[in-house]
């Protein structure tokens, strides 16, 4: 449920199921679009098999993510107590910006926004701004002017 924006010519993201994978498809299409390859995905991961138990939808999504980023970086080798903290702690560590959706729950992504609240990085927290899900034949409407 986080992502994190390094001088803001990169974005440095977990890569879960949710939040995470659909802000690095945002920054996939952001790169075509709009920065024209000027904006970087790196891609933390805790451990190489991280997806192995992905439902098969989520997993190709991660899969085209992954393959797409300009890097990975694996912060353990394999699955380990505290291997997702680290993750946590390296991308607070190498990011300027915490972008976050977040819904006040205690866990890892709480966790991770103390730390970073205590190492001084900005958090902009997304949760709460109305933010609509779009039907597959529904027009998209970025703002509203009335």
């Amino acid at each position: 449920m986080l992502f994190f924006l390094c001088q803001m010519k990169a974005a440095l993201l977990f890569i879960a199921m949710g939040f995470d994978l659909i802000a690095a498809e945002i920054v996939l299409l952001l790169r075509k679009t709009w920065r024209k390859g000027k904006i970087k995905l790196v891609c933390a991961v805790p451990f190489p098999q991280q997806a192995a138990k992905y439902p098969k939808d989520w997993l190709e999504r991660y899969n085209n993510v992954i393959k797409q980023a300009d890097e990975v970086i694996n912060v353990s080798d394999c699955y380990c107590r505290g291997c997702y903290q680290k993750r946590n702690e390296y991308m607070v560590n190498n990011s300027d910006i915490v972008i976050t959706w977040f819904d006040g729950q205690a866990g890892g992504t709480r966790n991770t926004l103390l730390y970073a609240k205590q190492h001084n990085k900005r958090i902009v927290n997304l949760q709460g701004f109305g933010v609509h899900e779009y039907l597959q034949n529904e027009e998209y409407v970025i703002y509203d002017d009335e």
